[in-house]
């Protein structure tokens, strides 16, 4: 049977730490509560954040992880952790998916919340589209014991250490430092998935496992097209009367690589790096950025 609860957070943003984080939990008597082991949350883009609503929704994850928990250090998977107002235990396999509406451009979510998701993933299933969810819940459970196993050598932290840090330099980071340019914790992101590719295409034998730039390259791309967003800045979207005097203000005044450049070529630089629909990437969109900067950074040999 599929433990899965769907909660959709606009009707619960009047209080939505309390609503959400009982909806999360699965009280049946007799036994200790449990969070759902999938848990989707609709219209997180839609809802109006503000600075009482961010906080509630980084609480439930901050709860979730057990950060600024000294004692979680020490836990075992199996023991209870404190979630809302309950004492629950995490089942194996936890999740907590965002369900966007995705119509011309990629939803803006506070990027802050946004850095807990792992990655996105654009999903078309037809109606005869069917899965063996028990057999793959048990092919999970099995892969993850082996991630502590995988070897990375330093040459490939230090590559993704140099994806990072071209994205976070990159010209457009400018123009929407916040939502451009990924955090450092993104680093970790990058090489758990990179190592969780190399089990998932290795699942069937029991060989050494080790960290290739190839999976590094696949990981990088599909964090990136969720993090590294420039079109936040909605200025330099807007077609209407006086957007483009405001365009040229705004790159008039931005120091560094922008620094004397022709208006002209700015515009010119700015639709090549547009954003465009894109059935085979990760997020539904191209993202010019993050192909761009796999490009420019040489993989270790």
């Amino acid at each position: 049977m599929h433990d899965v609860v769907e909660i959709d957070l606009l009707r619960y943003q009047d209080d939505i730490y309390n609503q959400v984080t009982r909806r999360m939990v699965k009280t049946e008597e007799g036994e200790f509560p449990k969070l759902h082991e999938v848990v989707i949350w609709k219209n997180l883009d839609i809802l109006n954040m503000d600075v009482a609503l961010k906080t509630s929704v980084i609480r439930i994850f901050d709860e979730l992880d057990q950060y600024n928990n000294l004692a979680s250090r020490n836990k075992a998977p199996t023991d209870p952790i404190k979630f809302g107002e309950y004492q629950v235990v995490k089942p194996e396999m936890h999740l907590v998916i965002p369900v966007l509406d995705v119509n011309h451009r990629l939803p803006q979510i506070y990027q802050h919340i946004k850095n807990r998701f792992w990655f996105s993933q654009s999903c078309f299933i037809g109606a005869d589209t069917s899965f063996s969810s028990d057999k793959m819940k048990e092919e999970i459970i099995k892969s993850r014991l082996r991630l502590d196993s995988v070897f990375a050598k330093p040459s490939i932290q230090e590559y993704i250490c140099s994806l990072l840090v071209f994205t976070r330099s990159h010209r457009l980071c400018s123009l929407a430092p916040l939502t451009t340019r990924p955090s450092f914790s993104a680093l970790e992101d990058i090489m758990t998935l990179a190592k969780c590719l190399a089990i998932w295409e290795n699942r069937d034998n029991d060989s050494p496992l080790f960290v290739t730039p190839d999976y590094v390259k696949v990981a990088y791309r599909k964090i990136g097209y969720w993090l590294v967003d420039w079109e936040t800045n909605r200025l330099f979207k807007l077609k209407e009367y006086g957007a483009e005097y405001r365009k040229r203000m705004e790159i008039s005044i931005l120091t560094g690589d922008w620094y004397g450049s022709e208006w002209n070529s700015v515009e010119e630089y700015l639709q090549r790096y547009e954003s465009k629909l894109d059935w085979n990437s990760s997020s539904g969109f191209s993202n010019a950025i993050v192909d761009e900067v796999l490009q420019l950074v040489r993989p270790p040999i």
